[in-house]
């Protein structure tokens, strides 16, 4: 579902989703190593140091675990680095402790929070964290498109009742919002206006599938919407249109 590698123009190393377009917008994590040449290779050494090392000189470019207390030079210890089934780099050491129990150890992970991997989650649900584990839910007005397999996404759960003129629309459907969203596509249009205006302008569009809005800006989008995450950060509420009841 999510592979690494070196971009060759460049030697920066990035991770994608699969099936994507290798663009920047489908990049979620990468170590900047812009400038430095394109004959690079990932390097675990024997004490836990992950690095970046230039395939000509073999010089060091870029240390991934810069912490240096993470790597031990424990003669028992076997390190391991992996892209996880959920698209994190893993770094973990493998060690007997003194009763003889096999223990593994997490050491370093590229990403802080699993929901920054686009693509966890599919079209048109969020990842959001629940006991430290990164989770899938539907947006409003949509259902897993497999409940078993949450990681295939959503579609919405009403049909369009048809492109009806400006205040048509709005017997038609009702406005509902979510606070600290945020997805990966860009908006078809982005108009100065108030929250309550952004939901109004919302109903009477045709094209309208969901909005962002934050500080005076309405940003309007089709779905299905991709890489959608929370995000206590940034602050956006999202504007979604659902069936009125």
């Amino acid at each position: 579902m999510f592979y690494t590698h070196f971009e060759h123009s460049d030697g920066n190393l990035v991770l994608y989703p699969l099936n994507t377009g290798d663009t920047p917008g489908d990049a979620y994590w990468n170590i900047e190593t812009f400038g430095h040449g394109s004959k690079f290779h990932l390097y675990l050494n024997n004490t836990g140091s992950l690095f970046i090392v230039n395939g000509t000189t073999l010089n060091i470019v870029y240390g991934l675990n810069k912490d240096s207390s993470l790597a031990s030079n424990k003669n028992n210890a076997i390190y391991r680095a992996t892209l996880d089934f959920d698209g994190v780099f893993w770094l973990y050491s493998h060690v007997y402790d003194e009763s003889g129990y096999f223990k593994v150890s997490k050491l370093w992970s590229a990403l802080d929070d699993p929901c920054h991997v686009k693509s966890f989650c599919g079209f048109n649900s969020f990842c959001t964290m629940n006991d430290d584990q990164p989770y899938s839910i539907c947006l409003p007005g949509t259902d897993f498109v497999d409940v078993n397999r949450n990681s295939l996404g959503c579609v919405r759960n009403f049909s369009e009742a048809g492109c009806r003129v400006g205040t048509e629309n709005t017997s038609f459907y009702d406005i509902t919002t979510m606070e600290n969203l945020r997805w990966g596509d860009r908006p078809y249009v982005v108009s100065p206006m108030s929250i309550e205006e952004c939901s109004s302008s919302c109903l009477e569009d045709c094209d309208y599938g969901v909005a962002l809005f934050k500080s005076g800006s309405c940003m309007k989008q089709k779905l299905p919407l991709r890489y959608v995450r929370r995000d206590m950060k940034e602050g956006y509420t999202a504007i979604l249109k659902v069936v009125e009841v």
